[in-house]
């Protein structure tokens, strides 16, 4: 896949909350699982761009924004094994 300085004209982006997004654990918080379960979906709707909301560590002063440490996941969210099968499930190798 060639990327376009422009990529982001014709661009579907969905926003997602992982935290109210979908619980797969029962916990009644949004988890990457319930995100990596509802991809296909989200394809099909012709999304091709997802932006996902902040999910580090915050004291949640900005909405998350506020990040108090970049190199870990929030723990209510989910594990950083997740997050990196996320990425794999988005980003396949070429």
């Amino acid at each position: 896949m060639q990327r376009t300085i422009g990529w982001f004209k014709d661009a579907i982006i969905y926003q997602v909350h992982v935290k109210t997004y979908r619980d797969t654990n029962g916990d009644g918080i949004g988890d990457f699982a319930g995100l990596i379960s509802k991809l296909d979906y989200i394809r099909d709707l012709g999304v091709n761009t997802i932006w996902v909301m902040p999910f580090y560590p915050s004291p949640l002063r900005d909405d998350g924004y506020d990040i108090a440490d970049y190199y870990n996941i929030n723990k209510d969210t989910e594990t950083s094994m997740i997050s990196k099968s996320l990425s794999v499930k988005l980003m396949p190798e070429a």
